[in-house]
């Protein structure tokens, strides 16, 4: 446990901080402890670690509002103060309540700033994710308009290098995590509207159906600037793995056969003359006359042995010549392949076509 994943020590009041709380993706009526202030408690309980006001006057408000999705406000007397709580939900892009957040004062006093929070799904047939409202202000992107769910921009874009192999490995979880699960991690992303960086938690789990095959994954997504990610679990061993992708002088990217995307390549793709687009569609970058083979290679690779795989493929190039001729080498990076409940992604070595 880090030191900003510590227990609050019950005689000391904590009036005044932000409490936030999920879901039990079990369905259970007693929330997941997602932050206290500004220090993070990964799903940990709320009663074991909540100072005796919250526990007694604030955690049946957090549960209320998400049982019932508004806002409540009461004031109570414990030991002789009195004290104003408040506690309101967190909805999700479709209205549902994903999570709850709120404090406790003195009364007359104010509390802390609220913390930055947005729900989110993700529909796993669709392959699509919506955000609600408060997300792109997390993010700094300006809100669109229109009623009912919010498309959201493409995550993975607005992730940093550095980040990205972690927030692969965290949806990885999430897709393959027993439903009781609650899953979070800690990711670097600049915001969009200033380019300033900040520090994002998401805490997510799955929703099977009755065959347990992943139908959505929901959950939150909240600033949290001061955390220290070094001392985030797994931080070492998906840092080790971005630095070997940077140290490497091979062309190295990854290509998400769900949304028939390429990813993150750790060097420019104009090191290999590629004009990719900006959507990076693997339907917009390659050639038509050879994207059928291409794509399916890519769908034998993910269903293969882990054999790495090479073929010859034009990809959209600058200049009057329209396309240039490269060799893409392709292997599995998840071990249960295409026919496991997991993000249907492989590894793509690309370099020059020999003559």
């Amino acid at each position: 446990m880090t030191p900003q994943e510590r227990s609050i020590d019950p005689a000391c009041p904590q009036a005044g901080l932000w409490v936030v709380v999920c879901a039990d993706p079990a369905g259970g009526a007693m929330p997941r402890l997602a932050s206290v202030g500004r220090g993070l408690f990964r799903g940990q309980s709320p009663r074991a670690n909540l100072d005796q006001v919250a526990r007694q006057h604030l955690l049946p408000l957090l549960v209320e509002a998400l049982a019932f999705g508004k806002p409540v406000t009461r004031e109570v007397v414990h030991r002789g103060r009195a004290w104003t709580v408040h506690a309101e939900p967190v909805l999700g892009p479709s209205g549902a309540v994903e999570a709850a957040r709120g404090h406790y004062v003195a009364v007359g006093e104010s509390p802390d700033p609220a913390p930055a929070v947005g729900a989110w799904r993700y529909d796993i047939a669709m392959l699509q994710p919506y955000w609600a409202p408060e997300l792109f202000g997390v993010y700094g992107f300006p809100c669109p308009e229109g009623e009912g769910p919010l498309p959201a921009p493409d995550g993975f874009r607005v992730v940093e290098q550095g980040g990205w192999t972690r927030m692969r490995a965290t949806l990885e979880r999430m897709v393959t995590a027993d439903p009781a699960e609650l899953t979070s991690v800690v990711f670097r992303v600049p915001r969009q509207d200033t380019g300033r960086p900040q520090k994002l938690a998401m805490f997510s789990h799955a929703v099977r159906n009755e065959q347990g095959v992943p139908q959505e994954m929901r959950g939150i997504t909240m600033r949290v600037d001061d955390f220290d990610i070094e001392d985030d679990p797994g931080f070492a061993e998906q840092e080790f793995l971005s630095g070997v992708l940077r140290l490497t002088s091979d062309t190295l990217c990854v290509v998400d056969l769900g949304h028939g995307r390429f990813y993150t390549p750790n060097h420019p793709w104009s090191r290999l003359g590629i004009d990719m687009p900006l959507e990076a569609r693997v339907a917009d970058a390659v050639h038509p006359e050879d994207l059928a083979s291409f794509e399916a290679l890519l769908q034998e690779v993910l269903a293969g042995d882990g054999t790495p795989t090479s073929t010859v493929v034009r990809f959209r190039a600058f200049g009057p010549q329209g396309w240039t001729r490269l060799q893409a080498t392709v292997l599995r990076i998840h071990p249960s392949g295409a026919s496991g409940h997991s993000l249907d992604h492989v590894l793509c070595r690309l370099a020059h076509a020999p003559d």
